[in-house]
């Protein structure tokens, strides 16, 4: 759909009166016509940027130009680059005007007005400094008119215009938008030929800016000069009425629906409300003139179609109001993402300090603004932002409302804060449509058109949003999306990053793997395993399979009412993936193909097979090739991180990774793969103390020598104790059948 911006230009009949201006501009109008007194006047109406000025002027027009006593002249003062050329370009005009109305002397007049400001430009650039003497301006007037002065044509334009019954007014407009040096040029302009009889000159611009940059030209040391100066030009200063507040929110509110149309945006009623409030209360206050409705128009109209579906419709709506009307404070929100969507406020008692400051800042920022508006405005951004409740009382949001935010996609939230300011998608997020695009896909079944669909839509860098936003939208889907998204998701577990860090689960791989469980509960309770099943037969890679398997698990210490599964089918499941392990297993050597996944799978194969096969397929391997037992070792050392470097690192095996290790086999599998690999007699002889400077491979065999040892000597002082206190019962027995 095309974009239509409201366009900024004034009105121009009655009927388009929108903040009853009409009146105003007929009185002006009817009064300069009845004037009887035949001298020139100068009237000023002043108004700011936006307010009308411009719409009025048109009004003015059109009822001068009913009468014909009146001859209409519309200067446009922008159109000239230097003085004479605007002086003679201003005379051009009335001569061009007054021709088209007194046709019978067109040639006449054109003659006389050109010649008069032929003369008037040397002459005026003379008098105020400009660059002519007046020796060389009189040379000037000789060479052009010798034989009449300026008295005379003045008095002979005149007359003619008595003659005709005629009345000269000249609407001028967008004076303070012009340079300094351009303004001070008109006004030298209106002061040179305003003694004209007749004449009326209808001035329209902001007086506040006008008066600032006569004062710099003129300045007598007195303040306010450049405003006293004003007023010996303008005689009569009038004020442009101010638009109602009811017509202005009404005329924004227009601009608003016009723009939510064209974004083709969908909002309930609530919404629609919510918005209405949040702008009345907070916003509107700001808004006095039509021009700023305009504006407001504008920005919703560019920035609602780029991030439709992609933020909360009415916190952008809002979010573009403050840019619009408090820019400063735009620019401050944009800078302090953790002020405004992080969670300082969280923290009731051990960041007092930080909370103090942060409102000081809030609050320095909002200070500017007067009591009305900065009142107004910190109850926005509270609204907008509702964790500054905790900054400012004792209102508090636990992270659960983190959740909340984004899937409202509120700009409280820190994932959807930085694309109200961006008007994109920022580099690692996801467009929301394509997560909807996705769901969409899902509808028709077609499994493999899904999976094309998510692997397109992965990358490593997104692959956590994506799977984030999955989640969001995890209990709202129908069993039949949720049967076909989580058999895409199973087959495409490859793209998945998995990181080894430490919180494992937080991982895109394993929120994969939550995300299949938790769709789980959406399909009903009959087809429930059947799903399950299908799952853990394609999910690859065979780590995935064996994640997805973790989380359909729910805890061995809740009873079956409170689980996914029971018990049974639970142990079912596990089967059917140690199935799957044995099948690879005799293609291939476990921890040399999985690395860090090793053990998790060899935990699987062992718990739900058979733990003499997982056995087995370790010894044969190891005996194999003994080296290769450092690689058994390295699965199940943690990853820590270089306090300085910051660079991945392998810790030391300890006694932690050695009873995970026992769970799934037997240590002296190990144990006699190190043997053979390094000899008995250097293990025999080692020093503890050198261990630090051994090679890793070494180092971490000889670590789970020392654990192993440790462990034996456990074992075989606890078979003491038990065999000393079995003799000691029998002791005690023997004697109290002899007491018998």
């Amino acid at each position: 759909m095309t974009k239509s911006y409201a366009a900024d230009a004034p009105v121009k009949n009655q009927a388009e009166d929108r903040f009853r201006r009409w009146p105003f501009a007929k009185r002006i109008a009817e009064t300069v016509v009845a004037r009887p007194d035949p001298s020139s006047i100068v009237v000023g109406i002043y108004g700011a940027w936006g307010e009308g000025k411009t719409s009025v002027l048109n009004f003015i027009e059109s009822e001068l130009l009913s009468h014909e006593s009146v001859v209409c002249v519309r200067f446009n003062p922008w159109r000239f680059k230097d003085e004479t050329t605007l002086l003679l370009n201003y005379f051009g005009t009335l001569a061009d005007a007054l021709g088209r109305t007194i046709s019978s002397k067109k040639e006449k007049i054109g003659k006389w007005f050109q010649e008069y400001g032929t003369l008037l430009a040397p002459l005026s650039l003379s008098f105020f400094g400009m660059g002519f003497s007046p020796g060389q301006a009189t040379a000037e007037a000789g060479k052009i008119l010798s034989s009449i002065d300026l008295e005379e044509l003045r008095k002979r334009i005149e007359e003619l215009l008595v003659e005709e019954k005629k009345r000269i007014v000249v609407l001028m407009d967008d004076i303070d938008r012009l340079d300094k040096n351009e303004i001070h040029a008109i006004f030298r302009l209106v002061k040179l030929s305003a003694d004209f009889s007749y004449t009326a000159y209808i001035l329209a611009f902001d007086d506040y800016m006008v008066s600032a940059a006569l004062q710099e030209r003129y300045a007598t040391g007195v303040e306010e000069s450049g405003q006293s100066f004003l007023e010996k030009i303008v005689q009569v200063p009038l004020r442009l009425p101010p638009a109602d507040q009811i017509s202005l929110r009404q005329f924004c509110f227009e601009g608003v629906d016009e723009a939510i149309k064209i974004s083709e945006v969908s909002q309930t009623e609530e919404q629609v409300q919510s918005f209405v409030r949040y702008f009345v209360d907070g916003i509107e206050n700001r808004l006095k003139t039509p021009r700023m409705c305009k504006r407001y128009a504008n920005a919703l109209t560019f920035a609602l179609p780029i991030l439709a579906g992609e933020v909360n419709s009415v916190d952008l709506m809002l979010m573009e109001g403050i840019r619009i009307f408090y820019p400063s404070l735009y620019t401050f929100i944009r800078r302090n993402r953790e002020l405004f969507a992080g969670t300082l406020s969280d923290f009731a008692f051990d960041r007092t300090k930080e909370k103090e400051s942060a409102v000081q800042a809030i609050d320095q920022a909002i200070g500017q603004f007067q009591n009305d508006d900065a009142t107004n405005i910190r109850e926005l951004l509270k609204t907008l932002f509702p964790r500054l409740s905790g900054l400012y009382g004792n209102v508090h949001y636990g992270t659960d409302w983190d959740k909340t935010w984004a899937e409202e996609q509120r700009v409280a939230s820190k994932e959807y804060f930085d694309r109200y300011f961006s008007y994109a998608i920022p580099e690692g997020d996801v467009p929301d449509r394509e997560i909807e695009n996705l769901l969409e896909t899902c509808k028709g079944g077609d499994i493999e058109a899904t999976v094309v669909k998510m692997k397109d839509l992965l990358t490593s860098r997104n692959a956590e949003k994506v799977i984030k936003k999955l989640r969001y939208r995890e209990k709202g889907l129908n069993p039949f999306i949720s049967r076909t998204l989580g058999e895409a998701v199973a087959l495409s577990g490859e793209t998945f990053p998995h990181p080894e860090v430490l919180f494992s689960f937080m991982t895109p791989f394993s929120q994969a793997s939550i995300l299949i469980a938790q769709l789980a509960k959406n399909i009903l309770q009959e087809d429930r395993l059947k799903y399950a099943e299908k799952l853990l037969s394609i999910a690859v890679p065979l780590p995935f399979a064996v994640e997805c398997l973790r989380w359909f698990r729910t805890g061995e210490e809740k009873d079956d009412s409170e689980k996914l599964f029971t018990s049974a089918v639970e142990d079912k499941l596990g089967k059917l993936v140690a199935g799957r392990i044995a099948s690879i297993a005799k293609e291939s050597t476990i921890y040399m193909e999985y690395g860090g996944d090793a053990p998790l799978i060899l935990w699987a194969w062992s718990h739900w097979d058979c733990k003499q096969a997982t056995e087995a397929h370790v010894r044969q391997a190891l005996e194999a090739e003994p080296e290769t037992v450092t690689e058994l070792l390295r699965t199940y050392i943690p990853t820590a991180w270089g306090m300085e470097s910051g660079l991945p690192i392998k810790g030391d095996f300890k006694r932690e990774q050695y009873d995970s290790l026992s769970t799934t086999l037997d240590p002296d599998i190990v144990y006699d793969s190190i043997e053979r690999l390094y000899g008995k007699q250097f293990l025999d002889t080692f020093d503890p103390a050198t261990i630090d400077g051994k090679s890793f491979e070494e180092k971490v065999s000889l670590q789970f020598l020392q654990v192993h040892r440790h462990v034996k000597t456990e074992l075989t002082e606890d078979t003491k104790d038990t065999v000393e206190s079995q003799n000691h019962l029998k002791e005690e027995n023997t004697s109290e059948k002899s007491q018998q």
